[in-house]
């Protein structure tokens, strides 16, 4: 490369602006007019960290977080996906009810004509 009219220009130009006979670094980038776009990706976790922090927040004044804290005070969690997991939609139903005691226990009976007395 030496010798050559172009490789020589390049040096020479270099040379100034490491000597700093250019123009400053300064005049020559413009400040951001409208802040960089997000990704996707961190569009969706920062997303997701608001969903659950409200919903945390919404669940532990719920009056049901109580009664369900004495059975699981980590909820969700990995005990109750894995309880969950082989369960039928009406079991997992009657469990959910069973655990929070909110059984629809007359709706039940309903079903059943009274007794007569003997």
């Amino acid at each position: 490369h030496v010798g050559m009219a172009g490789n020589d220009a390049v040096d020479t130009c270099t040379k100034e602006a490491a000597l700093g006979a250019s123009t400053p670094l300064t005049s020559c980038l413009r400040p951001l007019d409208s802040p960089l776009p997000l990704s996707k990706a961190a569009t969706i976790a920062e997303g997701i960290k608001l969903f659950r922090a409200c919903w945390l927040s919404e669940w532990t004044t719920s009056p049901r977080f109580t009664r369900l804290s004495t059975f699981d005070n980590a909820t969700p969690s990995i005990v109750i996906a894995r309880m969950y997991d082989d369960l039928s939609r009406p079991q997992s139903s009657m469990l959910t009810q069973l655990c929070t005691r909110h059984i629809g226990l007359n709706a039940y009976l309903y079903r059943f004509p009274p007794l007569r007395p003997l």
